[in-house]
């Protein structure tokens, strides 16, 4: 595209407008170079990341369908420096009068107990600043609740219930509770300071081999395991959840989106629910609670585990779901999984992983934990535990008798068991004419 065409592609393009800031949308090209418009398109793109859409809000598939699959390469690099610049903001602050100082400042003087000295990060329902508690000496997390829009009655509700939640587990791999009240009229909780790495990054610096990060989920397995025999489900497992100390012990964090269980392992308090809305980490959520079902129990915490597994072993998801949207939540819902060995191939391998050994056990217990219909996946996460317990010490495993390959036994039994049957019927008529 030449100077004058760029400037008519721009001048025509009709404006969107993010947090006051004039966007424009791209048209597709006529001719054959795209380089020019692969630079608006990434900087748009860049524009309304940085104004706090994500992805899956952008529906990239869909406005640039022609600059696809290249534009998807840009934008993992992209991501990544929009993560540094993250990473950077979160350092703290000293120039005089910056808002972030001034926050700091500001919650350091109203919360009694605590020296609050940086602002670690924020998401969709709190901020989460770093400090030291005064009695004890000891570094601690200050999650408080968001003000403005996210402080509406429900997200205050749901807040609440995490601190009650949480504050009830004492129990190894899962960060405790230590406080909470009110601050500035916003809840907040207080927790010890996590140290360390988020399990994918430790993976791929101290996780050399299958095992190993086999060895790493089946402890998680059983940390969540104690959660759920305490009448938890988690509902948002991810890698940055869930961060690995300097010894390789996981830690479980965040239980803001945890729902209580009943005796029969069912959540309750739907009242906080509604049917049809999603909750949780899109590549991370188990079909059920894609299709936005409050039914929901043990078995989609070991689904989002079973993906975690997936994406160590591989470095990429079962499905495409890379930019989000509804194509991600459909191939969630109707998809087969990709095995391990074409999920490894199609990425090149995961970051970190030497010699890979994709044998039938592993893959069974990936395809178990990991499958469409709860009833097909493991009951509980002791039971993933114990696969991948057993597979570490060579024992057999109950994935091997129930599901070796699901997707082949849904062939099977969507086409091969009819067949069987249509065949055994003619043949009991011909003896019988006979």
């Amino acid at each position: 595209m030449n100077c004058d065409r760029q400037l008519a592609f721009l001048a025509t393009s009709p404006p969107t407008w993010i947090d006051g800031v004039q966007l424009l949308k791209p048209t597709d090209s006529s001719d054959g170079s795209n380089a020019s418009e692969m630079k608006v398109a990434i900087d748009l793109i860049g524009a309304e990341l940085r104004a706090g859409h994500s992805l899956s809000d952008l529906n990239i598939e869909e406005r640039f369908p022609h600059l696809m699959p290249a534009l998807a390469d840009h934008l993992r690099d992209l991501r990544m420096i929009i993560q540094a610049e993250h990473d950077i903001e979160s350092i703290p602050i000293s120039k005089s009068g910056s808002k972030e100082s001034m926050q700091i400042a500001a919650m350091d003087a109203a919360l009694d107990g605590y020296k609050v000295t940086r602002r670690i990060d924020h998401g969709g329902q709190g901020v989460v600043f770093g400090g030291m508690q005064e009695s004890t000496q000891r570094d601690v997390a200050i999650k408080v609740m968001t003000a403005g829009e996210f402080s509406n009655e429900k997200r205050s509700r749901r807040f609440a219930r995490e601190i009650r939640l949480a504050s009830d587990l004492d129990l190894p791999n899962i960060v405790p509770v230590i406080d909470s009240g009110i601050v500035n009229g916003q809840p907040f909780l207080v927790m010890p300071m996590a140290y360390g790495l988020d399990v994918a990054k430790y993976a791929e610096l101290s996780l050399p081999t299958v095992r190993d990060r086999v060895r790493m989920v089946a402890k998680i397995a059983r940390a969540v395991s104690g959660a759920h025999q305490e009448g938890i489900l988690h509902r948002d497992l991810k890698p940055s959840n869930i961060m690995v100390e300097e010894k390789g012990e996981p830690q479980i964090l965040d239980f803001g989106l945890a729902k209580a269980l009943t005796s029969e392992g069912i959540e309750t308090e739907t009242t906080l629910s509604v049917l049809g809305q999603v909750i949780g980490t899109l590549p991370f959520l188990s079909p059920e609670q894609a299709a936005g079902k409050i039914d929901l129990d043990e078995r989609s915490d070991v689904y989002a585990m079973g993906v975690l597994l997936f994406v160590l072993l591989t470095g990429t998801y079962p499905y495409d779901v890379g930019f989000g949207g509804e194509t991600a939540r459909n191939n969630i819902l109707d998809s087969e999984p990709r095995t391990l060995a074409a999920a490894s191939a199609l990425s090149g391998g995961a970051a970190g992983l030497t010699a890979p050994n994709w044998d039938e056990q592993l893959q069974a217990i990936v395809s178990t934990s990991i499958a469409k219909k709860r009833e097909d996946r493991y009951r509980s996460a002791d039971l993933f535990a114990d696969d991948l317990e057993g597979y570490l010490a060579g024992r057999g495993v109950q994935a091997q008798v129930n599901a070796p390959s699901l997707s082949a036994w849904r062939s099977l039994r969507k086409y091969g068991l009819p067949l069987v049957a249509t065949i055994a019927t003619i043949l009991l008529l011909v003896w019988l004419i006979s």
